[in-house]
């Protein structure tokens, strides 16, 4: 029996879900809260205030489930950055959840049955943060947020593995080329102790904050996504 579930967080938390066909418990989530950006001015003799402008900015929740023969799958999409989303597919062997609020996104999948055919697969996204920004001359920016993570699988006859990441990033594009940046945590759980016939299934979690920076060195603004 093979089972995953993977989640991330990219200003999103995103789940995937893959299970076997005998049942055994596996689930993970993801949230990312905190999200907040800091400004440093590089030249204050320039006469350019240090500025970060959004120009576009969304929220969106996505979630579907498959497995032989049957699918379920829901998505919201609202304009504004961390705005309340969410959405929910469900069969019967399990589930896969997605929402968004006023601070935070979240990503879930839980799988606790057998699939139909013997093969499944979940998938969610929680998407707080997707803008279009430009950013000044001379500016540096800094991207902070907390990712709380967990995963565990159950005994099982086989394979299970269940984990959660968190990746925030950021696209940068210029006249001169294209700079991507991007930070990633994870939390794996996979069999736990092996007694030669079964697995005995674990649990893990991660909690912490980390950042991602951006420099710009030049005398033009550059543009980016986050």
């Amino acid at each position: 029996m093979k089972k995953s579930i993977w989640l991330s967080a990219a200003l999103a938390a995103a789940a995937t879900v893959m299970t076997g066909p005998a049942a055994a418990l596996s689930s993970a989530t993801a949230t990312i809260s905190g999200f907040s950006i800091t400004l440093y001015d590089l030249d204050p003799s320039d006469g350019i205030a240090a500025e970060l402008t959004i120009t576009s900015e969304a929220s969106s929740s996505y979630a579907s489930v498959y497995s032989d023969g049957e699918s379920a799958s829901d998505s919201t999409w609202q304009p504004g950055n961390f705005v309340p989303t969410s959405a929910m597919a469900m069969l019967a062997f399990g589930h896969a959840y997605a929402e968004t609020d006023a601070s935070s996104a979240t990503a879930m999948g839980h799988a606790s049955g057998t699939a139909s055919g013997g093969t499944g697969s979940f998938s969610a996204i929680a998407d707080g943060v997707s803008s279009e920004f430009t950013l000044t001359p001379w500016t540096a920016m800094k991207l902070t947020l907390t990712y709380n993570g967990t995963s565990s699988t159950g005994p099982g006859t086989g394979s299970d593995d269940a984990g959660a990441d968190g990746q925030p990033s950021t696209y940068i594009n210029s006249e001169n080329g294209s700079e991507n940046q991007s930070a990633y945590r994870e939390v794996f759980a996979n069999c736990g102790a092996w007694d030669g016939t079964s697995c005995s299934g674990e649990s893990k979690s991660f909690s912490g904050t980390f950042s991602l920076g951006f420099a710009n060195f030049s005398d033009d603004a550059v543009s980016g996504l986050m």
